[in-house]
C-alpha cells in the first residue's frame, strides 16, 4: 500500500465466513432486525358487543359461522373455553383493529412454555428410553424445551439451544446406547421437528448469510456426522438434510418477497410523489403562459398607447414626452423579462405544460368563460352527457379568474371522461357580487362502462394551484347521490359584480 494513504488492505474472503460464523454461533445479534416475532392478527371482540355475544360474534365473523351456532356451541362448552377465547380475543378499536394484545401475547407465552415443558418431557423420556442415563437425558430435553419459550424474543437464540442440544443427545446417544437396531434412529424427534420450524423463522428474519450459515452448520453438526458416531443408514441423514434445507429456501423465499414488495410500495410512493410534483410543475407553466398572455396584452397596449401619444399630439411638451417615453421603455423591457421568466418556467416543466397540445397554441389568446360552450361540446364527444347553466348576471371579469374557472371546468370534464365514462355532468357557473362559483358534478361511470386510465389525482393538483393563486377555495370529493363533485370559489371583487 502507498505510504500516506488510509485505505484499509484487502481482506481475504475466510475472513468474512469466520465472521459469519462467528456471528451466527455465539457473538452475532440476537434479536431480529424488525424486532420480536409478532402474531398473526385473528378475531377482535366488537366494541359494542356484550360479554357473551361479543366473543361470539368475533369468533364467528373470523370463521364465518353461524353467530348462533357458535353461541350455542360455547354455551355447551363453556367455561376455561369462554375464558380463553376472552383473553385470546383483544378488544376492537375506532379502525376495526385491535387496541391491546398484551393479554393474548402473555397467554401465547404461557401456552409456549406449557408446550416446551411437555417437549422436553418427551425428549428426556425418549433419550433414557434407549440407554442414556438420566441426567443426560434430562438435560437435552430442557434444553429442546427451553427453546421454544425464547423463540419469540429471538429465533437465533431458539436456533443456538436446539443446534447444541441436538448434538449433545447425539453424542449421548452413541455413547451409552448399545446394539445396532436401537442406533437407526439417534436423534431426539422433538428437537428435530422444532429445529426446522426455528431454521424456517431464522430465515424468515435474520439476513441471508446468517440463514445460510445457521443451515451449514445445522446440516453438518447435528445430521452429517451421525453415520460417523452411529449405525444410523445413509438415506436418514440426507432426507434430513433435505428438510433443513427446504425450510430455509421457504423462509428466506417469503423473506425475500416481503423485501422486494416493501421496496415496490416505496417506489410506488416514490413514483406517485414525483408525478405529483411535475404536475405542479406543469400547471405552474401553463399559469405562467396564460399570465404571459394577460400581462403581455396590457404590456403591449401600454407601450404602444405610450409610443402612439407623440404622434398623436402635435408639439407635445417636454415635460410629458420624457415620461411617456420613459413609460414606452420600461413597459418594453417588463414584457421581455415576462417572456424570459415563462421561457425558463417551461423549461423546467419539459416544454409545453400541455402535452397533447398543438405547436403554436401557446400563442392563441387564452381561453375563457365565452368558450364554455364549445368545451362542453368536445366532452359530449367524448361521450360524456354533459349540461352546463349559468346562475346570476354574468359581468366581465379579470382575465386571471376568466382563465382560471375555464380550466378547472375544463381539468374536470376531463376527469370524468377518464375515471367515469358514459356519466352524466352538469357544469353550473354562478356570478356573486364578489366571486365566481364553479361547480361541476357527475353521477359516475355508466353500467357496464371501466375507468380507462388509473389516474394519479394530478388535475386536482393543478385545479389547486390555480384557486390558491387567487385565494379561493377549492372543494372535491365524492357526491352525496353517487359521482364526483368540484366546486370552486374564485374572487372577482365587489368592484366587478351588481
Amino acid at each position: 500500500m502507498a505510504a500516506g494513504t488510509d485505505e484499509p488492505p484487502p481482506r481475504h474472503p475466510a475472513h468474512g465466513l469466520l465472521d459469519t460464523v462467528a456471528a451466527t454461533i455465539w457473538s452475532g445479534r440476537l434479536r431480529p432486525p424488525d424486532g420480536r416475532l409478532r402474531l398473526p392478527s385473528g378475531p377482535v371482540r366488537p366494541r359494542r358487543g356484550r360479554l357473551v355475544g361479543g366473543v361470539c360474534a368475533g369468533l364467528a365473523r373470523s370463521l364465518g359461522w353461524n353467530v348462533w351456532f357458535v353461541r350455542a356451541l360455547l354455551l355447551i362448552i363453556n367455561g376455561p373455553l369462554y375464558v380463553l377465547l376472552w383473553v385470546l380475543m383483544p378488544p376492537e378499536g375506532p379502525d376495526g383493529r385491535a387496541t391491546d394484545t398484551r393479554g393474548r401475547n402473555v397467554v401465547v407465552w404461557l401456552a409456549l412454555l406449557g408446550l416446551g415443558a411437555g417437549t422436553a418431557a418427551v425428549t428426556a423420556a425418549q433419550l433414557a428410553s434407549t440407554g442414556v442415563p438420566t441426567g443426560p437425558a434430562i438435560v437435552v430435553g430442557v434444553a429442546v424445551g427451553t427453546a421454544l419459550p425464547v423463540l419469540l424474543w429471538s429465533p437465533l437464540l431458539a436456533w443456538r439451544i436446539l443446534a447444541g442440544a441436538e448434538l449433545l443427545g447425539l453424542v449421548g446417544f452413541a455413547l451409552w446406547t448399545d446394539g445396532v437396531v436401537l442406533r437407526l434412529w439417534p436423534w431426539p424427534i422433538p428437537g428435530l421437528v422444532l429445529l426446522a420450524l426455528v431454521l424456517f423463522l431464522v430465515a424468515l428474519r435474520y439476513e441471508r448469510r446468517i440463514a445460510v450459515c445457521a443451515g451449514a452448520v445445522t446440516i453438518v453438526a447435528d445430521v452429517a456426522v451421525a453415520p460417523a458416531l452411529t449405525a444410523v443408514p445413509l438415506y436418514a441423514p440426507l432426507l434430513l438434510a433435505l428438510v433443513m434445507a427446504a425450510a430455509l429456501v421457504l423462509g428466506d423465499s417469503i423473506r425475500t418477497r416481503r423485501h422486494v414488495e416493501r421496496r415496490l410500495a416505496q417506489e410506488t410512493d416514490r413514483r406517485r410523489q414525483d408525478l405529483a410534483r411535475q404536475a405542479v410543475l406543469e400547471e405552474r407553466a401553463r399559469i405562467a403562459r396564460d399570465l404571459h398572455d394577460v400581462v403581455g396584452h396590457h404590456m403591449s397596449m401600454i407601450a404602444i398607447q405610450a409610443e402612439a401619444a407623440a404622434y398623436k399630439v402635435p408639439d407635445l411638451p417636454e415635460p410629458l414626452r420624457v415620461p411617456l417615453t420613459v413609460i414606452n421603455q420600461a413597459a418594453r423591457a417588463a414584457l421581455a423579462e415576462t417572456r424570459r421568466i415563462v421561457g425558463l418556467l417551461r423549461d423546467d416543466a419539459d416544454g409545453s405544460a400541455d402535452g397533447d397540445a398543438e405547436p403554436g397554441a401557446e400563442r392563441c389568446p387564452p381561453p375563457g368563460l365565452d368558450g364554455l360552450d364549445d368545451l362542453v361540446e368536445r366532452a359530449r364527444g367524448s361521450g360524456i352527457d354533459v349540461s352546463a347553466s349559468v346562475l346570476g348576471v354574468p359581468v366581465p371579469l379579470p382575465i386571471a379568474v376568466d382563465v382560471s374557472a375555464y380550466r378547472i371546468v375544463q381539468e374536470a370534464l376531463t376527469n370524468v371522461a377518464h375515471h367515469a365514462p358514459g356519466a352524466s355532468a352538469e357544469v353550473v357557473i354562478g356570478y356573486h357580487r364578489t366571486s365566481l362559483a364553479v361547480r361541476i358534478t357527475d353521477d359516475g361511470p355508466a353500467q357496464g362502462h371501466r375507468s380507462t386510465t388509473g389516474g394519479g389525482g394530478h388535475g386536482l393538483v393543478g385545479m389547486r394551484e390555480r384557486v390558491a393563486m387567487l385565494g379561493g377555495r377549492l372543494s372535491v370529493g365524492p357526491a352525496d347521490a353517487g359521482g364526483f363533485v368540484v366546486s370552486a370559489q374564485l374572487p372577482i371583487g365587489a368592484e366587478d359584480g351588481h
